[in-house]
């Protein structure tokens, strides 16, 4: 919680902070599926892991 409350209130994106809340970042590669490009990317955060967004179709 220190963390959260020592980043609770910014008003730039900087990489100090996005460097305190991710661990990794994995870029999968391209899928062309019926003439459409996708590509996933997958962020792990710290303390929480990998969390499943909903599609945005």
């Amino acid at each position: 919680m220190a963390q959260v409350n020592k980043y609770s209130d910014f008003t730039e994106l900087m990489p100090e902070i996005l460097r305190a809340f991710i661990d990794k970042v994995y870029v999968h590669e391209k899928e062309k599926v019926d003439g459409v490009t996708r590509q996933t990317i997958e962020i792990v955060y710290n303390f929480i892991g990998s969390v499943e967004l909903p599609t945005l179709d």
